[in-house]
């Protein structure tokens, strides 16, 4: 009883903090969430109450708080699977993802519904673009490269010849149907089913403080958050870059915690992934293509991604398999980039042969940081004893490039397992 007492008092003195009374949350106690802690044990339970610090649940009729650095992530539903043509891909400048359905802009003001049905509202200064083409598949890598080009102004993104092109000017007016668009003293309305997309000129500096937690709606929509509390089954969040906004536990998927601490370099989207064959004329390199790409969490059957490595300690010469659920599987001739965005500062992980593969594989091993090579390895399957150390300085990064290249002119065996790769903050 004593606990609880000081449990109530502590929050009456943080509630400028924005906390959650716990002896107002009461009514929370129907709240179901998974508990994963950060040594992989996994509870079930109900949230009572969570706050910068500390979470409360009931598990088994007892009260049990964790301390927040001791919780990897909540899990409240699976996402679903939000590949549509007709939805809409809105990207903040804190790194905040909506899947939208409805994307409307005026007097500077953002309104989107989400597809589960969450409206937003933000300024349109924290927009970093709006993708309209999302089910366009074959205009993926395009638009990626897009969005990586520097910015003098507002542009609008069209597709000409199966390729992207950018007009810049001003964005205002944003409807169901057209979009406001100025060049030079001429504006005019132009039909959004015309438009790939719009990218905005940053006005402000992306510079957030690091992410409290990411929030995961069921739509596949993923929130940076700064601070987030909960009362009668709905939370209330403030975004990394100031969005605020309310939302019932029926609609949230996951609150992940590694925000602050690391996360898995394959949790990113790749910014770019790309392959080129040894030898292939052009007319079957796209069928080849699409079997050759970077496979991320999962090897080139489809399998939990392995490496090979053998027992140095005690010198008996034993090799040892073991298998991962996380990285990345990459073939000779395949470049894979993804963007990091000033955010960490260290990148772990171990890199080997696909011990499925011929065993004969020989390539070069190449990562880039924003443009300079961190490694350059020449790795030789037959005598490589166990995975190679990656432990790469991220300070002031914007970018990462993996990259597989033929070593001796032939492509067997040629294939990577890039896994534990953990991005530190």
């Amino acid at each position: 009883m004593k606990w609880r007492c000081l449990l109530l008092f502590c929050s009456v003195l943080l509630t400028g903090l924005g906390i959650t009374n716990p002896a107002s949350a009461q009514g929370s106690r129907d709240l179901e969430a998974g508990i994963e802690l950060n040594d992989g044990s996994q509870l079930a339970g109900h949230l009572i109450w969570i706050d910068s610090d500390t979470a409360l649940f009931e598990i088994d009729g007892s009260d049990r708080t964790f301390s927040i650095k001791s919780i990897s992530r909540f899990r409240f539903s699976d996402p679903i699977d939000q590949s549509k043509a007709t939805s809409k891909v809105v990207k903040l400048v804190d790194g905040s993802t909506l899947i939208c359905k409805s994307v409307k802009l005026d007097d500077g003001k953002l309104k989107a519904t989400t597809e589960n049905g969450l409206d937003f509202e933000s300024n349109s200064r924290l927009i970093d673009f709006v993708r309209f083409t999302v089910g366009v598949t074959d205009l993926d890598d395009a638009w990626e490269k897009t969005i990586e080009l520097d910015r003098e102004s507002d542009a609008l993104v069209v597709v000409r010849d199966q390729n992207l092109q950018t007009i810049d000017g001003v964005i205002g007016k944003v409807t169901a149907d057209s979009v406001s668009f100025t060049v030079g003293d001429r504006t005019a309305d132009v039909k959004r089913s015309r438009l790939s997309g719009m990218l905005f000129y940053r006005r402000i500096a992306d510079e957030f403080a690091p992410a409290f937690c990411v929030l995961e709606l069921s739509d596949g929509s993923k929130v940076q958050v700064r601070s987030i509390s909960v009362k009668e089954n709905v939370f209330n969040v403030s975004s990394v870059a100031g969005m605020s906004f309310s939302v019932a536990s029926e609609s949230i998927s996951n609150i992940d915690f590694g925000a602050n601490r690391s996360v898995w370099l394959t949790d990113l989207e790749p910014a770019t992934n790309d392959w080129v064959p040894l030898l292939a004329s052009k007319t079957i390199l796209g069928s080849l293509k699409q079997f050759s790409i970077a496979r991320i969490d999962k090897n080139f059957a489809g399998k939990s991604l392995a490496v090979l490595t053998t027992d140095d300690e005690f010198d008996s010469g034993m090799t040892h398999r073991k298998e991962f659920k996380k990285g990345f599987a990459i073939k000779g001739g395949g470049k894979l980039s993804f963007q990091l965005a000033k955010q960490y500062r260290r990148l772990t992980g171990l890199i080997a042969f696909d011990p499925d593969a011929n065993a004969t594989g020989t390539v070069r091993l190449i990562v880039q940081i924003d443009g300079k090579n961190r490694i350059d390895e020449v790795l030789d399957a037959p005598t490589l004893r166990k995975p190679f150390n990656v432990d790469i300085d991220l300070s002031g990064a914007d970018r990462i490039v993996f990259q597989v290249e033929y070593h001796d002119r032939r492509s067997v065996g040629d294939i990577l397992h890039a896994v534990e790769m953990k991005l530190h903050r």
